[in-house]
């Protein structure tokens, strides 16, 4: 009995005292780093998880350096009536644009690696939990991402989150063909 056995947790008595604990061990082992019983790493759902925080992160911050150095670019405005402002050196403009773009392209690596890290460990578990790779494992995954980011903002954001990731999720695993 016990976990390995698939039963109930029991006591010295052989009392009962909780839900069959079968389950368990399928659910722990995809969070090892071992994967399938030490064959294959990318087994694992955490090496998953990890990778694809990497990409994730790394995808974020080349979009963020390709879309930040359009954010500084302000071209002047000149209001009839009103003094032009004084005129700032090139060396002062391209020192704050690059900072600009560095900025922005952390923090578009940060959330894209966050939210690729929730995304597939939730997707990886769901999918070795039901033995199936389907349309339902990322469409449950896109859910739980998608409620999990917005759970700060109340019931509702993270119901509206929960629905959007889940039909992003749905339309992406329709596209690429699952």
């Amino acid at each position: 009995a016990g976990i390995a056995g698939g039963g109930a947790a029991t006591t010295m008595a052989g009392e009962a005292t909780g839900p069959p604990l079968g389950t368990l061990p399928l659910i722990a082992s995809t969070l090892y780093f071992r994967g399938n019983n030490g064959r294959d790493p990318m087994e694992s759902c955490a090496v998953k998880a990890a990778l694809g925080g990497i990409m994730g992160g790394g995808m974020g911050a080349v979009m963020g350096l390709v879309l930040g150095g359009y954010g500084s670019i302000a071209p002047p405005v000149t209001i009839p009536g009103v003094p032009e402002p004084p005129k700032v050196p090139m060396k002062w403009q391209l020192r704050e644009s690059w900072l600009s773009t560095a900025r922005r392209a952390r923090r578009w690596g940060k959330n894209f690696g966050f939210v690729t890290v929730i995304f597939s460990g939730v997707e990886c578990c769901i999918e070795k939990y039901r033995a199936k790779h389907d349309l339902v494992n990322g469409v449950s995954a896109g859910c739980i991402t998608g409620a999990a980011l917005a759970a700060n903002q109340g019931p509702y954001a993270a119901c509206a989150g929960c629905v959007g990731f889940a039909a992003f999720s749905a339309a992406i695993e329709s596209i690429m063909g699952h």
